[in-house]
């Protein structure tokens, strides 16, 4: 299983300091010249938003093995652009790659297109404090209205699998029990939003749903959320495609409904999953508060047996199950293009 985020990594600490310090963001520690490495390459160029230049280190512990006379790295954002500059002939491995595409490459270049499991979770977030969405049950019922298999397969290909619980199977090897609130059950979805006083979605006020972006992916997911909602409990949903900077501060001050939002776990065990919805934790976007969950949470940082951290984490996805402060959707997966000359 392959994380997105890097948390440790060796530094020179007399550069560091001579340099700019830990605290000066920007740092000149970071330019060529200044910057120490241990590793199999050095840092020999960095044109800000142009390209990043590293050449073998003939320091490095093992410089005989290292086949690769350097490395340029180029600051691509578009996954179109990266995807045509494959083609040309100007990159030997991108970074991401449109969906749209893949049919095409499957089936006529199955060999340059790889794709690893990432432990990156895309999830509806509920805020807890604004009615409806105070009772669970209303959370329940919108979390089992979706067809988590069929939105993956239609929204992302094979990029995606449909997540049936928070954390994704395999994390520091733990597989969790499949969530009953990430099932597809429709009838249950409508006996909950009955329960809950709006039977048939009526009175139901229009579900404000904010969408972290407004890539096709995620515009497709929520126009199928949309739909979803008003053909199985009868709820309008506006979608509400928002810049980075908007949903952080939507975030912050806790003025949204539901967003479609996503995680990338740092490290490679359920806890860095989990702290999402541990009270008072700053990565709590929902605003749930559960005092089972934190007990386990509790007595999974602080368990020596294995066994015993996964009874902890086990109890952990049974409180989300009972709560749905978060709603699962997907465990998306990093494609990337391949040249066959970039071997080993």
């Amino acid at each position: 299983m392959l994380g997105t985020g890097t948390l440790f990594l060796p530094v020179n600490r007399a550069s560091l300091e001579r340099f700019g310090g830990v605290h000066q963001r920007g740092a000149a520690w970071t330019r060529e010249g200044n910057l120490v490495c241990n590793g199999p390459f050095v840092l020999t160029r960095w044109a800000q938003n142009q390209v990043i230049e590293v050449r073998r280190n003939p320091l490095y512990w093992d410089a005989a093995n290292v086949r690769l006379a350097g490395v340029n790295f180029y600051p691509v954002e578009d996954f179109s652009a990266q995807e045509r500059g494959y083609r040309a002939g100007e990159f030997h491995v991108t970074t991401a790659f449109p969906i749209y595409k893949a049919s095409a490459y499957e089936t006529e270049k199955p060999s340059v297109l790889h794709m690893s499991p990432i432990l990156r979770t895309e999830f509806l977030t509920f805020n807890v404090a604004i009615t409806p969405f105070t009772d669970a049950r209303v959370r329940q019922a919108l979390s089992l209205a979706v067809d988590r298999d069929r939105l993956a397969s239609a929204v992302y290909h094979s990029f995606a699998e449909p997540a049936h619980a928070l954390v994704r199977p395999g994390t520091g090897g733990y597989t969790p029990p499949a969530s009953p609130s990430c099932r597809f059950d429709p009838d249950a979805a409508r006996r909950l939003l009955a329960e809950a006083g709006y039977p048939g979605g009526h009175g139901f006020p229009v579900v404000e749903l904010m969408l972290v972006g407004n890539d096709s992916h995620t515009i497709s997911t929520g126009e199928v959320l949309q739909a979803t909602w008003q053909s199985v409990l009868g709820i309008g949903t506006s979608l509400l495609p928002t810049e980075a900077k908007v949903y952080f501060d939507a975030e912050r001050t806790k003025h949204y409904h539901v967003i479609l939002d996503i995680w990338i776990s740092p490290w490679d065990d359920p806890s860095s999953t989990f702290q999402i919805a541990q009270s008072g934790n700053p990565n709590n976007d929902s605003g749930w508060s559960d005092s089972g969950f934190d007990r386990a949470y509790h007595n999974a940082e602080i368990a020596l047996d294995p066994k015993a951290r996964a009874r902890a984490f086990d109890v952990q996805e049974a409180r989300l199950a009972a709560g749905v402060p978060y709603a699962p959707i997907f465990f998306t997966n990093q494609p990337q293009l391949v040249h066959p000359a970039v071997r080993g």
